[in-house]
């Protein structure tokens, strides 16, 4: 991927001017480092990653587990279908993601627990922008295998971009527990792109996870898929010359 290309098309996309339900604009960090997840998601499903490969699943009709199933009647309204595996659905995907992530911590990546709950166990504390605890990953091994893919110190996590016009506060940035819960909340906010791709496949599997989701609050934007859309054309490869 071209990640300056990416940036600038995300820094002058229409979803960087969005304002979301009860929450306003989204830290132009969020929308830059979305557009720079959705890249590296899309290259690793045309690479047969099998945790996108989950995410891109066709439409499971299993509304209690599967976001997407619960949010059929919304995308039909965009003229978007999930029916039939592949790229599509991993965008769509995106599309609803970036809707939770704005209505779990308006777009702001280290965002820590909840202080309103009592919680400080290392299963069920929240971390990251969509707000998600390690207990999603008793849904599926895939997301124990991001933990182990994340935990590599080569691994990139876009923190750079993510933290464009955020600020991150002691509180924010404390963690709780042991083991890898810990672990899951201290990736979440150093490398955001796992918290990204933990939450893509908890979509998937684990709806009832977010508030949101279950009222379906978080929002479909069609200036979102715009942005997806625009990315993945710079991730198509090159056409042949004709003859």
């Amino acid at each position: 991927m071209n990640k300056d290309e990416i940036i600038e098309i995300a820094e002058k996309s229409r979803a960087a001017r969005v304002e979301w339900r009860g929450r306003g604009r989204a830290p132009m960090g969020y929308v830059k480092g979305l557009a720079l997840s959705y890249a590296r998601a899309h290259e690793k499903l045309l690479a047969g990653h099998s945790g996108m490969t989950l995410v891109a699943r066709g439409d499971t009709f299993d509304d209690s587990h599967d976001a997407l199933s619960w949010y059929r009647s919304r995308f039909r309204a965009m003229k978007l279908s999930n029916r039939v595996a592949g790229p599509d659905v991993l965008r769509n995907s995106f599309v609803l993601l970036m809707g939770l992530g704005m209505r779990e911590s308006s777009g702001k990546y280290c965002e820590g627990r909840d202080r309103s709950a009592g919680n400080r166990g290392g299963m069920t504390c929240e971390a990251g922008m969509f707000q998600t605890s390690w207990n999603i990953s008793l849904f599926s091994t895939e997301i124990v295998k991001l933990l182990t893919e994340y935990e590599d110190e080569n691994v990139e996590g876009f923190i750079s971009t993510y933290r464009e016009g955020v600020s991150c506060s002691a509180m924010d940035l404390k963690n709780y527990g042991i083991g890898a819960g810990l672990k899951y909340q201290t990736l979440a906010k150093l490398k955001p792109d796992f918290a990204v791709e933990v939450a893509l496949i908890g979509l998937r599997v684990a709806r009832r996870h977010w508030g949101p989701l279950n009222t379906h609050a978080a929002e479909l934007r069609r200036e979102a898929l715009d942005l997806f859309n625009a990315v993945r054309e710079t991730l198509a490869p090159p056409k042949e010359p004709e003859v």
